[in-house]
């Protein structure tokens, strides 16, 4: 919400960039929510400027104006989300999610009022949908689990002595299970340490070719920027836009490669522990690595460079964090996904710098004293002294080695203890069937399963005929 007389003013335009950049996806085809229609850009107060057109053109040089603070076309801006929603083109709506709002004339905020009115009414739905996919998820990975159950119940009551024989192989195997996963997250603390570093170097690189004199000019120049403090405030918007994306890029590349490797740490952990290439099927302890590694991320504020791979699991990661006591909503930001999962930490961390430069070159009153002639590389000199000085480039280092050492390590740390914790209790309450060998307690097991798959299997129907 900006106010009429003064809408989308540079700063304003960072941090609509940053709340777009973090917004949950809602809107699919299929919902019928409009494209970003849960975005709300409002022009408050609007009995202020009192006429509809200067209004409509108040709200249309609002959008030009953010819009020229981005280093990519608004095309590429909304890419991620366009991927992520099935909505082509959204860049088009993106003026449709502008309004205006005053308390003193209706038909200033009638507008504001109908759309919002539609997306209430929409997102009930949205959510009983939502909730049945994860509903759906939940039983089918359920339902996998008993039946790993009742393959190990059944081979107890069949043939215990192959269970003792097959037990005895498991516990002998564990020294080495435990050696071989301490060397996997050794490798992959390592990578994380590897990607930090080569994430400062490729951005300070990109960083020197921005906060430069010839650049900033050149960006003056194609944006068709002004000597007057609006523009220069929107410069300023595009400069630290472009840093952000080229963080961005740096992260979400290594992020991608982070991603293959916790896939085959997973891997690799899950075909170790239950098999090793000794045990057979009928005695492994049924195990979902994956699920038990995101289960363990559940109620982290942050996953850093694990955002991207948590993304990547739908509905699957979405069930889980519900499962374990987080919000739906907690889910729902998983719905974007790609590398954009990455970009709400780089807004966040820009967004910041951003405002921070732009209040330091207002104060150092940049424009006074510069002639028409030849301005542009004068003010450019001047903010890269201002970028040199506020110590931009350390902030962003900072910020970027706290993505991967602090967020990152601690993600990843946090959910492989949690699944050797979770594999360690399996053993020994496997263990504890085997020891305690008790007929009727296992029959007792067997049916308790399969009364379980029976319910899984008649949760009741929607009228649109998915699970609720």
């Amino acid at each position: 919400m900006s106010r009429s007389n003064g809408f989308l003013s540079g700063q304003e335009t960072t941090a609509l960039r940053t709340a777009i950049q973090g917004l949950p996806c809602f809107e699919t085809k299929d919902n019928g929510i409009p494209p970003l229609g849960n975005l709300f850009v409002v022009a408050s107060q609007a009995h202020i400027v009192g006429n509809d057109l200067s209004l409509q053109k108040i709200l249309h040089d609002g959008r030009i104006r953010f819009e020229k603070t981005l280093p990519l076309t608004s095309k590429e801006f909304f890419s991620e989300r366009s991927n992520a929603t099935g909505y082509k083109n959204i860049e088009k709506h993106f003026q449709n999610r502008f309004f205006s709002y005053t308390a003193d004339a209706p038909e200033f905020r009638e507008n504001l009022e109908n759309e919002l009115r539609m997306l209430i009414e929409q997102l009930p739905q949205y959510v009983i949908d939502k909730t049945s996919l994860l509903l759906q998820t939940y039983s089918k990975e359920y339902n996998k689990k008993l039946d790993s159950e009742l393959k190990v119940f059944a081979e107890m009551l069949n043939n215990k002595a192959t269970l003792d024989r097959d037990l005895e192989i498991l516990l002998e195997n564990e020294p080495a299970r435990n050696e071989k996963n301490k060397s996997m997250r050794k490798k992959i603390v390592s990578a994380i340490t590897r990607y930090s570093d080569h994430s400062v170097t490729e951005f300070r690189e990109a960083y020197s070719k921005v906060v430069d004199v010839d650049f900033i000019v050149s960006a003056i120049k194609e944006k068709g920027f002004k000597k007057k403090k609006e523009d220069l405030e929107l410069l300023v918007n595009y400069l630290g836009a472009k840093l952000e994306n080229d963080a961005d890029k740096a992260l979400s590349k290594y992020s991608v490669e982070l991603n293959d490797s916790i896939d085959d740490y997973l891997d690799e952990f899950e075909s170790f522990a239950t098999a090793n290439g000794k045990i057979g099927i009928n005695a492994s302890i049924p195990f979902n690595a994956k699920r038990v590694f995101v289960s363990g991320m559940a109620g982290l504020l942050t996953f850093g460079g694990l955002a991207l791979w948590a993304s990547t699991l739908g509905n699957l990661a979405g069930y889980i964090i519900v499962a374990k006591g987080v919000s739906l909503l907690s889910a729902l930001g998983l719905s974007l996904g790609g590398t954009a999962a990455v970009m709400p930490f780089v807004a966040a961390i820009g967004g910041p710098i951003t405002l921070f430069i732009v209040a330091a070159i207002l104060v150092a009153g940049i424009f006074f004293g510069i002639l028409s002639s030849g301005w542009q590389k004068s003010v450019a000199k001047k903010l890269v002294k201002e970028y040199d000085k506020a110590g931009a480039l350390k902030q962003y280092e900072g910020f970027i080695n706290k993505f991967w050492l602090e967020d990152t390590a601690t993600a990843f740390n946090t959910a492989a203890d949690s699944m050797e914790e979770e594999w360690l209790r399996l053993i020994e309450n496997h263990k504890s069937l085997v020891n305690n060998y008790d007929v009727d307690d296992i029959r007792r097991k067997i049916r308790e399963a399969e009364d379980m798959k029976s319910f899984l299997s008649n949760i009741p129907l929607s009228e649109n005929g998915s699970k609720s």
